[in-house]
């Protein structure tokens, strides 16, 4: 495998690794760019402690929740290179205590990719984490909260009231089911009208580009709130791009705003996307096209347990039986 070079904005110490101190920190980071999207790098960075903005200046500070696997490491005196299968294991313990066994299973996958890449690089010669039991996971229960269709006009009437910028992202997250990596990833250039018809060029989980249509009341909402403006992110902060974590934000004060039934988050709305556009008739094939999932499953499960709890079979037949009698 042919070595990364690390780019020389990473600045020395800046993970606090212990006793491994910028060399640890490089091999993280040279890790951290063979995966292939921000999104990945995002999600695997949290998992190990790290606050991870962007490559372009490739930030890698510590996280505050202190539940990451460098913090378990921190703890227990333990240096990065010198982990062991037992180590894994105490963490996982842990995690078990505070997240759902789907959130464990992914942070030990994320540890057992980090000790893969050094075991590929010949900086170790075992993989603490390979062999670590991983919890269960009930692929029937849904975690993320799922506005219903009823509740999106009054999310939407809401992320308007609150300012434009609320009112573009909010609109665009529910009419197109983009993840919010997506969408606060993307540039105004990514926004492209050919015969009348919008579109947003974006980048996938999993690094593919992907080119999705943007309906008229998306458009209208992203025009008012850029006012003109024509290039840099699509989405600003006061210090240049806006982040997932203040996108998060964003979105869960709307849903305090539109005092619906859970706790509004951006995949909630990915969520909305799904289940209003089934609620229109759209089939659950072209809904896992618009999600740009590869699996079927995964979008089922993203659909409303009432709605599901509607289609059952079940039901119908018992309202047969009730004919018969």
């Amino acid at each position: 495998m042919t070595d990364l070079v690390v780019p020389q904005t990473v600045p020395a110490g800046s993970l606090a690794l212990l006793d491994g101190g910028h060399d640890e920190a490089e091999l993280v980071a040279e890790w951290l760019l063979t995966l292939p999207s921000e999104h990945s790098r995002l999600a695997y960075a949290t998992d190990l402690g790290l606050r991870y903005e962007h490559a372009a200046d490739y930030r890698l500070n510590r996280r505050t929740d202190r539940r990451g696997w460098l913090d378990h490491l921190e703890r227990l005196g333990v240096p990065l290179l010198g982990a062991r299968e037992v180590h894994v294991n105490a963490w996982r313990d842990v995690l078990a205590e505070h997240y759902a066994p789907s959130t464990v299973a992914r942070r030990l996958t994320t540890v057992s990719s980090l000790y893969g890449y050094l075991v590929r690089r010949e900086v170790l010669q075992k993989n603490p984490a390979q062999y670590a039991p991983r919890p269960k996971t009930n692929r029937a229960r849904v975690a993320t909260y799922s506005p219903t269709p009823d509740e999106l006009p009054a999310i939407l009437g809401a992320a308007a009231g609150r300012d434009v910028r609320a009112g573009a992202l909010v609109t665009l997250l529910i009419y197109t089911g983009l993840r919010v990596s997506e969408a606060v990833g993307a540039d105004v250039e990514d926004l492209r009208t050919v015969r009348g018809r919008t579109s947003i060029v974006v980048t996938r989980k999993g690094g593919a580009i992907d080119e999705v249509p943007v309906p008229s009341p998306a458009v209208t909402a992203l025009r008012r709130y850029l006012a003109g403006r024509e290039t840099g992110p699509l989405f600003l902060s006061r210090d240049g791009r806006l982040t997932r974590s203040r996108a998060r934000d964003i979105v869960q004060s709307v849903g305090k705003l539109a005092d619906v039934g859970g706790r509004l988050t951006p995949h909630s709305l990915r969520h909305g996307y799904a289940n209003g556009a089934e609620d229109a008739g759209v089939p659950v094939t072209q809904i896992q096209a618009d999600l740009g999932h590869r699996s079927l499953a995964t979008t089922q499960g993203y659909l409303h347990a009432s709605r599901r709890h509607d289609d059952f079979g079940g039901h119908k037949l018992a309202a047969k039986l009730r004919q018969k009698g």
